[in-house]
């Protein structure tokens, strides 16, 4: 298997620019990753579109030894932008490992260490609040209102944190599956609007 294409997508995300990396091969495999940085999405895409070059013809399972590639290739500039560009580069490529092997990535990484996880939903509803009118989603006024929303988006939950179960999720290809509707969206008001009900 080799790698054919890379492209980025910058997708407006409404309140910041998301950037997703795409990595086509020539079994008919893509895989998927994010390297949003909000502040210089084009920086970014510019950054993988340039280590993308020499990634073409490439074995995309041989990931450890692409990154190591691409950070001599970037040897001028290490960190920051460079590193957000590889990190999105990586994760397609182990995401078209996944799928190459049939087998969720935490498999591959050594297996999962814990069945389920608290997190901390870190917005709380701000973005809501900010854009509720473009998403088209009641504002959100007050505390009562942001633990009401964490109820109903989380299940029980009036403190905003919810517990994630592991068996079914957390591998990159279940991530990837959702950047595919948001590569080129006609309406990426709708879009936004469809990862707040989903």
């Amino acid at each position: 298997m080799k790698i054919t294409g890379v492209e980025t997508f910058i997708v407006d995300g409404v309140f910041r620019p998301w950037t997703f990396v795409k990595i086509e091969t020539d079994s008919g495999i893509v895989g998927w990753g994010d390297c949003t940085e909000w502040q210089a999405a084009y920086s970014v895409a510019a950054t993988v579109g340039q280590i993308g070059e020499n990634m073409i013809g490439k074995d995309p399972m041989a990931s450890e030894a692409a990154w190591w590639d691409n950070a001599s290739f970037m040897v001028r500039q290490r960190g920051g932008i460079a590193y957000k560009a590889m990190s999105g580069i990586d994760s397609a490529l182990w995401d078209i490992r996944g799928k190459a092997l049939d087998a969720p990535v935490w498999q591959l990484l050594g297996g999962k260490m814990r069945d389920e996880l608290e997190l901390y939903w870190s917005h709380c509803g701000s973005d809501r609040r900010r854009y509720s009118t473009q998403l088209e989603v009641p504002y959100l006024s007050n505390l009562d209102d942001q633990r009401a929303l964490g109820r109903v988006r989380n299940g029980s939950s009036p403190d905003c944190r919810q517990t994630r179960n592991w068996s079914s999720a957390g591998t990159a290809r279940a991530s990837a599956v959702s950047y595919t509707a948001l590569t080129k969206p006609a309406d990426p008001i709708a879009s936004a609007r469809q990862l707040w009900m989903d």
